[in-house]
């Protein structure tokens, strides 16, 4: 499963969603209901990457009703927040606030910087959805104060910090985190997120009113999502084009 998922960090869609199609059932047979809500996990995070919402939250809430009968608290709120992501892609930023709420505290309990530092960016992104970039600055003040280890935790947290510090005016530093975040991405070939860094990057132009070299990252983008799937990025891509 753990290849699975670098595979789908990669950009390999289609390899990773065959790979773990065929580890849920698996698992199952084998009545391992730790691989098997794990691996209905990852295969939400493919599904949502891939824009199909509803396979997705069948998928997540799966895996969430599995962790909790389980019993396995940090599960659950692992769950917590790959659901918080979808409700901000469905547009439901309170509802995404909540849930990530939820994951910081049972990830403050299980003392895990990591997972506490996700939850914190989950919940910036949720009053970036609001307008409320005060409140989108603490959260990500106290996740860089975390350390947390993960490199693909600290590209999230990157991505996130430059649209609070667009949002706060400070557009220069904003694209230079960015770039930054691209390059780390690219040299570890983590092409998800190297795609997540370059959207923002239009985002930032577009919110600068740079609408020339805004609509220019954001085509690149959208073609290059395209050519992996990753139909999430080309939409949102899309979306920014159309309202620039």
């Amino acid at each position: 499963m753990n290849l699975s998922y670098i595979r789908f960090q990669q950009g390999n869609f289609a390899e990773a969603k065959s790979n773990i199609q065929e580890a849920i059932p698996a698992a199952k047979q084998l009545d391992a209901r730790s691989d098997q809500a794990d691996a209905l996990q990852i295969l939400g995070d493919i599904l949502l990457a891939q824009d199909d919402l509803a396979e997705a939250d069948k998928s997540y809430s799966e895996s969430l009703d599995i962790q909790a009968s389980l019993g396995n608290k940090a599960g659950v709120a692992g769950c917590q927040l790959s659901l918080a992501g979808l409700e901000l892609e469905r547009s439901q930023a309170a509802k995404a606030a909540t849930l990530a709420s939820q994951a910081i505290e049972e990830f403050l309990a299980e003392k895990s910087p990591d997972g506490e530092t996700s939850a914190r960016v989950a919940k910036a992104k949720s009053h970036l959805g609001q307008g409320q970039v005060k409140e989108a600055r603490i959260e990500v003040d106290q996740a860089e104060k975390l350390k947390a280890g993960d490199r693909t935790i600290k590209l999230d947290l990157a991505i996130t910090q430059a649209r609070v510090l667009a949002r706060e005016g400070n557009f220069s530093s904003a694209g230079s985190k960015l770039r930054d975040a691209a390059n780390q991405a690219r040299q570890a070939g983590l092409r998800v997120y190297e795609l997540r860094a370059q959207l923002a990057a239009g985002e930032v132009q577009i919110l600068a009113k740079n609408q020339v070299s805004g609509s220019a990252i954001l085509q690149e983008v959208q073609k290059n999502a395209a050519k992996i799937g990753f139909n999430l990025v080309g939409r949102k891509a899309a979306a920014m084009l159309a309202g620039s």
